[in-house]
C-alpha cells in the first residue's frame, strides 16, 4: 500500500471510509477490508474482477474514467448512493474517483474512495421531509386564508374584527359600503366611530361571557360617514388569536333600518287611525296626531301651520286676487329633553308666513314635501335666534292634503341628520 493510500485511509477512518484501486481496464487491484459492505452484490467483488460488477453505478461513465487516467480530468464523484443490507437500516455513501499519481510512470491506475454518509443523508432526508411538510402546511394555510377572505369579502352582512380595546383590525366590503368609509379610514380606528352605544360595546367586549355564548341580533343605532343614523342588528363573539390569552372580537351586522321604518309606518298609521276614530273634531285630533308623529320618529320639534281663512274663503279669494293668506302655527310639540327648543316654539307662535315664504310657505305653494339640512346655516333660518341655541340640524315640511287640496303644513325638526322616509312622510301628508 503506497503512502497516498495510507494518508487517505487516515483521513477516512473517522467516517468509516474504504477504498479500491483499479487498473486502466477497471479491474480491481487492491481493496480495503470493509469495502464489502458498500458492494451491490458482495460475491461479485474480488481482486481481478471488474469493479462495475460490484458498483453498477459506474456503467456508462467509462469515458470519464479514461479521461481521469489520461490526466484530462482531475476527478469524478457520485453522491448519495444507497445500499440496503436490510430494509430497516440502509447505508449511504459517496464515490470519489481520481488518478493515483504516486505510481510509477507508465502505470495508469485509479483510486476509488467510498465515504459513508449515512448520518448526513438521514439528516438531509429528514430536513427535506420537514421542508415538504412545512410547504404543504403553508400551502394549506394560504389556501384556507384565501378561502376565508373570499367568504368574508362576499358576505352581504357587514363584518368588523376588533382588538379588546375596540380598535378595528379587519373590515369587509359590505361594512365599507354600509358605513361609507374606506378600509383605510376604518382600520386602526375605534369601533365607537360607528357604534355610539357604549353599553353594547361594554357588553360585547366582555370576553369570558362571549367565549361561552354569542350576542345575537342586538339592535343598535350606528352612524355613517355622512352622519346618517342606521339601525343595525349585530351579533358578536370573542375569538382566540394565535397568542394564548389574547382574543379578538368579531361583529357581524345586518342593516334593519328599512324594516324598522316599515314598522314605524304601520305603527303610525294605526295610531293616527285610532286617534281619528276617538276624536269628535279635527281640531281635537290634531295635537294628539302631532305628538304621535314626533314621538314615533324621535323628533325634537313638530308644528302644524294652517291658513287664517277657511278653504271656501281661500278658493273664492284665489279666483279674485290670488293667494293673500297668512299661515299661523296652530299646534306644536316639543321634546322635553331639549331645554332650548321651547323658546323656538314660542317664537313660532308669534311668527306668520305668506305663501312662498319660509318653509311652511314654500310647501303651501308647491304642495310637495321639502327637506332642509344644516338649518343653523340656512339663510331661511338665519334671522331666527332660537335656532342657534337648539342645535337643530334638519327640517322637513309636509303638505297636509285632502282631495288634492292643501289644508295646512306640517313642519318637523330634529337634531340628527336622518334620511327622509318618503313613504312615511306621505302617510303624514294624508292625516287630514
Amino acid at each position: 500500500m503506497n503512502a497516498l493510500l495510507n494518508k487517505l485511509l487516515s483521513v477516512l477512518a473517522p467516517n468509516r471510509g474504504e477504498y479500491l484501486e483499479i487498473d486502466q481496464d477497471f479491474n480491481i487491484i487492491e481493496t480495503s477490508v470493509g469495502v464489502q459492505r458498500f458492494v451491490d452484490c458482495p460475491d461479485d467483488l474480488s481482486k481481478g474482477q471488474d469493479i462495475r460488477l460490484g458498483f453498477p453505478e459506474l456503467f456508462g461513465v467509462e469515458d470519464i474514467l479514461t479521461e481521469i487516467l489520461d490526466g484530462e480530468q482531475e476527478s469524478f464523484e457520485f453522491k448519495g448512493i444507497a445500499r440496503a443490507p436490510n430494509e430497516h437500516s440502509p447505508i449511504y455513501f459517496d464515490i470519489h474517483i481520481f488518478n493515483n499519481l504516486d505510481e510509477e510512470p507508465g502505470e495508469k491506475k485509479l483510486i476509488v474512495i467510498l465515504e459513508e454518509v449515512t448520518e448526513r443523508m438521514t439528516l438531509e432526508q429528514s430536513l427535506i421531509q420537514r421542508i415538504n411538510e412545512t410547504n404543504l402546511l403553508s400551502s394549506a394555510l394560504v389556501a384556507a386564508k384565501d378561502y376565508v377572505e373570499k367568504i368574508i369579502s362576499s358576505m352581504a352582512d357587514a363584518l368588523l374584527v376588533t382588538k379588546p380595546s375596540g380598535i378595528i383590525k379587519t373590515v369587509n366590503q359590505a361594512a365599507q359600503d354600509l358605513f361609507g368609509y374606506s378600509e383605510a379610514e376604518l382600520v386602526g380606528q375605534s369601533i365607537s366611530m360607528i357604534i355610539a352605544d357604549k353599553f353594547f360595546f361594554k357588553q360585547a367586549s366582555h370576553a369570558p361571557f362571549l367565549f361561552n355564548e354569542v350576542l345575537n341580533n342586538v339592535e343598535v343605532i350606528c352612524q355613517t360617514k355622512s352622519g346618517e343614523k342606521l339601525a343595525i342588528a349585530f351579533s358578536c363573539s370573542a375569538i382566540q388569536t394565535e397568542t394564548e390569552g389574547l382574543e379578538n372580537f368579531i361583529y357581524i351586522g345586518r342593516d334593519i333600518t328599512e324594516r324598522q321604518r316599515t314598522q314605524k309606518r304601520l305603527a303610525l298609521q294605526y295610531a293616527i287611525t285610532h286617534i281619528m276614530s276617538e276624536s269628535a273634531t279635527l281640531s281635537e285630533a290634531t295635537p294628539k296626531i302631532l305628538t304621535v308623529i314626533c314621538e314615533n320618529l324621535e323628533l325634537d320639534l313638530g308644528e302644524i301651520w294652517e291658513p287664517d281663512k277657511s278653504s271656501e274663503e281661500i278658493e273664492n279669494q284665489h279666483q279674485r286676487d290670488g293667494d293673500s293668506i297668512t299661515l299661523r302655527c296652530v299646534a306644536s310639540w316639543v321634546n322635553p329633553s331639549i331645554p332650548a327648543v321651547p323658546s323656538m316654539m314660542a317664537h313660532s307662535e308669534h311668527t306668520t308666513f305668506t305663501p312662498g315664504s319660509g318653509l311652511p310657505g314654500r310647501v303651501w305653494v308647491t304642495h310637495s314635501i321639502h327637506g332642509l339640512t344644516n338649518i343653523m346655516y340656512d339663510s331661511e333660518f338665519s334671522d331666527s335666534k332660537p335656532i342657534s341655541s337648539t342645535r337643530l340640524q334638519q327640517a322637513f315640511g309636509v303638505p297636509l292634503l285632502a282631495d288634492s287640496k292643501i289644508l295646512g303644513v306640517l313642519t318637523l325638526f330634529c337634531g340628527d341628520a336622518q334620511q327622509a322616509d318618503e313613504d312615511l312622510l306621505k302617510i303624514m301628508a294624508a292625516i287630514e
